[in-house]
């Protein structure tokens, strides 16, 4: 690697970035502003994107989170490190549908890693379903809360339904 590689000088800045922040060394606020000065010199490092959305989204500010990962996918579409993510922020904000509209329109514009985003997708689903089958058996009142093994589960949701 050459002296002056602009590639060089983005990974030594964002390890460094990433040992400060994981270490606990920055607080959020000057790791936001350090990301937003690391962004404006390298708009087309995906990690920048995740991180800076990472951090929105630990701090419960889903809305700056959302636009962090909007503009890292707008820079980078084809990174599927940031379609994954941005999924997960929306699961966590509540808004199930939306992930996976995403993760669809991620299999969409990333052909070639198709099969990664499409496990993600199954994986997110079978959370739902699984979720939706221990509230259908807490409703029941036939295992309690939902520490029980999944079997269980899934035989009061089918005593449900077919009824």
């Amino acid at each position: 690697m050459e002296k002056g590689s602009r590639f060089g000088e983005a990974t030594r800045y964002t390890v460094r970035f990433l040992i400060c922040y994981f270490e606990g060394i920055i607080a959020d606020v000057i790791s936001i502003h350090t990301l937003s000065k690391a962004l404006a010199k390298f708009p087309k490092f995906s990690k920048l994107y995740m991180v800076q959305g990472q951090i929105h989204q630990s701090q419960k500010d889903y809305a700056l989170a959302r636009a962090s990962f909007a503009a890292g996918l707008k820079a980078c579409p084809k990174e599927v490190t940031l379609w994954v993510p941005a999924s997960k922020l929306e699961e966590a904000d509540g808004k199930s549908i939306k992930a996976r509209a995403l993760l669809e329109k991620a299999r969409l514009v990333n052909p070639a890693n198709d099969a990664i985003l499409w496990a993600e997708a199954v994986g997110r689903k079978l959370k739902l379903c699984w979720r939706g089958a221990c509230r259908n058996v807490q409703r029941l009142g036939s295992c309690g809360p939902c520490r029980y093994e999944q079997s269980l589960g899934l035989r009061g949701s089918h005593n449900q339904w077919t009824r």
